[in-house]
């Protein structure tokens, strides 16, 4: 018998060995065990129905992601950027330096308000086709990247008006 089930036994026999303050000891402990269960059943319902809410809400909480204008997730270690990104409509700085990305979701291209980019320190390849959607784009950062040269004329004349940071 392991050690921990000697001691459960054990204080299972201290707890009902008859004497009446023990026996009201063990009930105690009983209907404390069941509130813990009814406790926790409560908790895994509550959070269902928050779950629940969260999805079925989603939309709501997308609508208010507009007004975002700068977000910096550089360093965190991500290999791949949510295509919801494409919600965070006027975008104007997004800095995603020095993380694990191989590549950018093709939605990236509706954050037609980004003006900077910052892709330093990732082992991109190439970009989303429809970069040239971002108009607005005055700076590019690609240092430290595995962009080829071919890919990187590419990116030059999609965005003729951005400054393109490549080393």
């Amino acid at each position: 018998m392991s050690e921990a089930n000697s001691e459960k036994e054990n204080i299972m026999r201290l707890l009902l060995s008859g004497q009446e303050e023990s026996i009201q000891l063990g009930l105690i402990i009983a209907e404390s065990l069941q509130l813990e269960r009814e406790i926790k059943q409560d908790i895994d319902i509550a959070l269902n129905w928050f779950t629940r809410q969260m999805h079925s809400s989603i939309q709501g909480k997308l609508k208010a992601i507009h007004k975002v204008k700068n977000v910096n997730l550089s360093g965190q270690d991500l290999t791949s950027i949510p295509c919801q990104i494409q919600y965070v409509i006027n975008l104007q700085s997004l800095d995603l330096s020095n993380n694990q990305l191989v590549r950018l979701p093709p939605k990236i291209t509706n954050c037609t308000n980004l003006t900077i980019l910052n892709l330093t320190g990732n082992p991109l390849l190439f970009l989303p086709p429809g970069m040239n959607e971002l108009t607005k784009l005055v700076k590019l950062s690609f240092v430290g990247t595995r962009i080829a040269a071919p890919e990187r004329e590419r990116i030059r004349s999609a965005l003729p008006n951005c400054e393109t940071i490549f080393e």
